[in-house]
């Protein structure tokens, strides 16, 4: 059982590959923040969670680099503070992206953005040139949840990725994904993406240049005090994708279980910049995807496993959401 109070060793022990690709040995890091090396011969030992940003500290002061030793060349220190203040001054979040990842392109060639539309969809995928970069998990894992917690401060609003495309397999590394991302996850993939609602990029900047430090200071300590997605339509979105119909749990039973009225659920979602009905046809369209892509399922079940009872309506409203029939998208997995 995963603890989201902790890292498993194996988290740990990829955070500092970086270190051994720099020549510095993961025992001086691992004493600096007093623990044990020999932490590292225990298969299943856990590292509490609120020693991950002093790890992530130490291995940034160590190196001199808040790339933590991945890239060929250092980002020097008071480089994300400063892609923070490059990216502010945007209009809306899509301008925002592009400009952070122009700022990161200036420091490393070798790592590439692209963002594409498909019907509702935003697609957000990262290369790199060195193909041993996708098997850095714990980097990328933190490299995922600085852009959506950075997507969450800068919008002020939740930020929810409806579907993470890793390039490395489930290993005890991810066990605390489902607590960090309410999306779905598909491992050992070809590519590194991130698909979202496209709504999102269209949402305006909330933070200025005075609300950057403040949030520049929480990052060494962000996936420990950040940890856990908090935000109501994260846990509503979980409660929906554990369900075999998606109908089967309507508003006052989600507020029952939370010990709320619908009408505080309704208030509070609006605030996140959704609704309850926006939730569950996220979560429709998601299945959808799941069982397109990881099911043989035929086209008309699944339209009915996600609430349609026409498959003419499920198409319609498929190719709404990523610009596709379910059939063409399915061809083209």
């Amino acid at each position: 059982m995963a603890s989201i109070d902790s890292l498993h060793i194996d988290s740990v022990l990829s955070f500092l590959q970086g270190c051994e690709q720099q020549g510095v040995a993961a025992e001086t890091i691992l004493a600096k923040i007093g623990v044990d090396p020999s932490v590292m011969t225990r298969p299943n030992a856990r590292l509490p969670a609120d020693r991950a940003g002093l790890l992530i500290e130490t291995i940034t002061r160590t190196l001199q680099d808040e790339t933590l030793g991945f890239f060929d060349k250092p980002s020097p220190l008071g480089s994300i503070e400063m892609s923070l203040y490059a990216s502010i001054g945007c209009h809306d979040l899509k301008q925002a992206i592009y400009r952070l990842a122009k700022y990161w392109r200036l420091f490393h060639q070798e790592i590439s953005f692209e963002m594409e539309t498909s019907g509702e969809e935003a697609l957000l995928t990262m290369s790199f040139d060195r193909k041993d970069m996708y098997g850095q998990v714990s980097f990328l894992t933190w490299i995922v949840f600085f852009l959506t917690r950075w997507c969450n401060w800068i919008i002020d609003q939740p930020f929810i990725v409806d579907q993470l495309y890793l390039p490395f397999p489930a290993t005890h590394e991810a066990e605390d994904f489902p607590h960090m991302f309410p999306s779905r996850f598909y491992f050992d993939q070809s590519k590194f993406q991130l698909v979202f609602n496209r709504h999102y990029l269209d949402k305006p900047l909330k933070r200025t240049f005075q609300d950057v430090p403040e949030f520049a200071a929480l990052i060494p300590n962000l996936m420990s005090s950040h940890r856990v997605d908090t935000s109501l339509t994260g846990q509503i979105r979980k409660m929906l994708q554990n369900l075999d119909n998606i109908d089967a749990l309507p508003l006052k039973v989600v507020a029952d279980s939370m010990g709320k009225s619908p009408e505080t659920i309704r208030r509070k979602l609006k605030a996140e910049g959704t609704s309850f009905t926006e939730i569950k046809e996220s979560v429709r369209h998601d299945l959808a995807i799941y069982q397109l892509k990881n099911t043989d399922i035929a086209i008309n079940q699944i339209a009915y496993n996600v609430g349609f009872s026409e498959p003419s309506a499920f198409n319609r409203a498929f190719k709404k959401w990523t610009g596709l029939t379910p059939g063409d998208y399915r061809n083209n997995i």
